[in-house]
């Protein structure tokens, strides 16, 4: 009788574990805006890839200092063209479980990203600001667009790509994720 009793939960509940979903994140991009002698200079990266682990909720964001090309630049010139490649790592804990049961359009967070340099023996904690929007798209009710920013501070940074740039240096974070069956 156990067997049967075991056989009959496994034959009901497999067909449960094959429909969770799995999450992947699309359409990412970082963008920077920062001044220098009282011009404007804004750079952006639609290359980027976040890695956002739907379970634990670690987030994960690989860049270099020579990916940033200026928006308003003709000549689509990257961000220093001396500058030796530096690979930088923001990484932090999203609030998973909230975001995936978010039942409003719109929720924000006030989350930390650490930002790390290895060779820069840079280790900075940065307040971001996190907007996490469900749109109202028919037959698409886990997929989110994420909208983070911040400022990093240049004197607390010392970022070879942003010697000489005003202290506050505003940048952002956007991704979208969306969940798609096994």
């Amino acid at each position: 009788m156990k067997t049967y009793v075991s056989i009959f939960i496994l034959f009901f509940t497999f067909p449960l574990f094959a429909q969770v979903p799995q999450y992947r994140t699309i359409n990412a991009a970082l963008l920077i805006s920062a001044t220098k002698d009282g011009q404007a200079f804004r750079f952006t990266n639609k290359r980027i890839m976040v890695n956002l682990d739907y379970k634990a909720g670690n987030f994960l964001l690989k860049l270099t200092n020579t990916d940033f090309y200026r928006v308003d630049s003709a000549s689509n010139n990257n961000i220093q063209d001396t500058l030796d490649q530096e690979q930088y790592i923001f990484s932090g804990i999203l609030p998973i479980n909230d975001i995936l049961n978010q039942q409003t359009t719109e929720q924000n967070y006030n989350i930390e990203l650490q930002l790390s340099n290895d060779n820069l023996n840079i280790y900075q904690t940065i307040n971001m600001n996190m907007t996490i929007t469900v749109p109202n798209v028919s037959g698409q009710a886990n997929y989110r667009i994420f909208n983070m920013n911040g400022v990093m501070y240049n004197d607390e940074l010392q970022l070879p790509a942003f010697t000489g740039f005003d202290n506050e240096i505003d940048f952002w974070i956007q991704f979208s994720g969306i969940a798609t069956s096994n």
